[in-house]
């Protein structure tokens, strides 16, 4: 956004330029915005390729302070245009070094996916080129700056790569929210499955274990008959009320497991805490 906003206003200001700004300041503008133009290319390849060279950062923040410290104390001397011609070979090797940047990060997401933007930025690279020797009297008395025409074309290509990212990131989320969605009726059925399992265990369970303990209770009585003294009548008490604890804890399983199943409705009614 930044680079956008400088060339846009660079841009507007070949064709128009206030009269009453003073010139000094018009040429200080104008190199300004080429030096961080050209800087925020190489923090921007930098963030999009995830590469980032401690030497290439350092270089970038080194020439944002020193060409523009030096811009500033040179305007007022008329000195610019010497600046330029020492600064801007620099820029343009700021330039190439973004390109290939993106051009090694175009190896590792394939070159379909950058392809416009690279030719566009290869474009603004050449277009920079022309423009700086057209200023140093290279080219044509008829020639013009062509840097306004190849920006746009390096926005255009930028935007319709966001777009893209945009668009690829909203199709992602779709599919994980699809495979959240395909999961969570896979778990939901799986624990139906494993609460109708449970449901039959307990029903099983508490059918088959009450036979034995009412057997367990009925030999307890007899037994109960053929003991007369009366301490052993009192332990064979104690066991027959386990076995009766345990056999109200089975009916309770079997009672529970048909309340899973649905054959025994519950009835809703109040219950005083006081009774």
């Amino acid at each position: 956004s930044v680079i956008g906003l400088l060339t846009s206003v660079r841009n507007y200001g070949y064709s128009r330029v206030a009269d009453t700004v003073p010139m000094v300041v018009v040429d200080w503008l104008y190199y300004a915005a080429q030096v961080v133009s050209v800087c925020m290319l190489g923090y921007f390849a930098m963030a999009f390729t995830g590469r980032r060279p401690a030497w290439f950062h350092w270089t970038l923040r080194a020439l944002l302070g020193g060409l523009l410290l030096a811009g500033t104390v040179l305007a007022g001397w008329d000195l610019l245009d010497p600046l330029r011609a020492v600064s801007y070979p620099v820029l343009m090797g700021v330039g190439a070094t973004a390109l290939v940047l993106i051009t090694l990060h175009m190896r590792a997401i394939g070159w379909r996916a950058v392809a416009g933007l690279l030719i566009t930025l290869s474009l603004v690279f050449g277009a920079g080129l022309h423009d700086y020797l057209h200023q140093l009297g290279r080219t044509g008395i008829m020639d013009m700056y062509w840097l306004p025409y190849a920006m746009p074309m390096m926005m255009t290509a930028f935007s319709g790569l966001l777009m893209q990212r945009v668009v690829r990131a909203m199709q992602q989320v779709e599919d994980l929210n699809l495979t959240l969605e395909h999961r969570v009726q896979d778990r939901t059925q799986a624990l139906q499955q494993a609460n109708r399992a449970k449901s039959r265990f307990i029903a099983a369970a508490s059918h088959d274990l009450r036979q034995p303990v009412v057997t367990i209770g009925l030999l307890v009585g007899l037994l109960r008959e053929q003991v007369s003294a009366p301490r052993l009548r009192e332990l064979i008490d104690r066991i027959n009320e386990a076995v009766a604890a345990l056999e109200d804890l089975l009916k309770g399983l079997l009672d529970l497991s048909r309340f899973d199943a649905g054959t025994v409705k519950p009835r809703v009614q109040g219950v005083p805490l006081q009774g």
